[in-house]
């Protein structure tokens, strides 16, 4: 006979984090020492396997809720007949998280040249309900900064797809969202969700498939190192899409495990070409960041354009 087990029990199988009422914070032993149970999660009704990853994924998502790091993100084409490799781009850039705010600054760099220049320099935010641009005046095509306030969230958080690793953001049409989020909502539209245990290599990881409509997406959970993702697979159709994003090696900051390095590939049934992503983290913080610290100040005479209030106008010696 199964025992339906309530929320307070099914915490207490996730060894990254210890539910007693208080949060938890990105150091403590039970993140350090994460692990699971298999024959108790094995035991467990579907209905109570969803919650477990849920409250796997909520607790991570708690402890890297101050988050900032640095990536080198390289873009290459593989010919599917003969494997033949081009170089397409590359972009540098720094993400910082904290709660529900995001910031970024990007620096993309000239197609198609592995030693080009870089060709755009942006720095974009998010305060949960507006959105802010800068970028300086030698890519503005002016001799001023450019600024922008529009009611969206930018694409590049879920674009720059390390954040989706982090379970910060994953991107989907028409609104991207955290991980554990999608999750929520795929479950309560009657997605299929299956867990099992996974051998990769001399690891045991926990693979988590969702069929969601014509969507099946894969999150592989890795419960020795504080069930960070270490895989994502996402598949439309019969293959018709299909693209995959892999953990290569990680690292423990303040007692967290997460990427040091990720490569991603994507593609389509009928493309001749895979493109190969490659995610390299240069700096990785937690717990440093400050509210201040993902403001976007627009300087004196940048023209800035307001889709929310629909105004354009120059930023005078007032700030405004």
């Amino acid at each position: 006979m199964r025992i339906r087990l309530p929320d307070w029990a099914l915490a207490s199988f996730i060894l990254c984090a210890v539910f007693t009422g208080r949060p938890a914070v990105a150091d403590e032993a039970a993140i350090k020492n994460a692990g699971i149970d298999w024959a108790a999660f094995d035991a467990l009704p579907d209905q109570d396997k969803s919650k477990f990853i849920l409250a796997a994924l909520d607790a991570r998502d708690l402890a890297l809720s101050n988050m900032r790091y640095t990536v080198r993100e390289t873009a290459i084409n593989i010919r599917k007949d003969d494997g033949s490799r081009r170089f397409m781009t590359k972009t540098d850039y720094e993400m910082r998280r904290l709660g529900d705010k995001c910031w970024m600054h990007l620096k993309p760099y000239t197609y198609y040249d592995p030693d080009g220049p870089v060709n755009m320099e942006v720095t974009v935010n998010w305060d949960g309900k507006k959105a802010k641009g800068l970028v300086p005046p030698e890519f503005s095509r002016s001799k001023t900064h450019k600024g922008e306030i529009n009611p969206a969230e930018n694409d590049n958080f879920s674009y720059r797809r390390l954040s989706e690793l982090l379970g910060f953001r994953m991107r989907l049409v028409p609104k991207s969202m955290p991980v554990a989020q999608w999750l929520r909502e795929a479950i309560a539209r009657d997605a299929t969700l299956e867990a099992t245990k996974a051998l990769n290599g001399t690891t045991t990881l926990m693979r988590v498939v969702i069929q969601d409509q014509r969507w099946r997406r894969e999150i592989w959970l890795d419960p020795a190192r504080g069930f960070m993702i270490v895989r994502f697979v996402n598949v439309y159709g019969k293959d018709y899409m299909k693209g995959t994003l892999e953990v290569i090696d990680t690292q423990q900051i303040a007692g967290v495990w997460v990427p040091k390095k990720a490569i991603g590939t994507s593609g389509t049934y009928h493309d001749k070409e895979v493109t190969e992503v490659t995610h390299e983290v240069k700096d990785f913080a937690i717990g440093t960041l400050k509210e201040h610290d993902l403001d976007i100040d627009f300087p004196v005479g940048t023209r800035v354009f307001d889709s929310i209030n629909n105004v354009a106008y120059v930023v005078g010696a007032d700030g405004k």
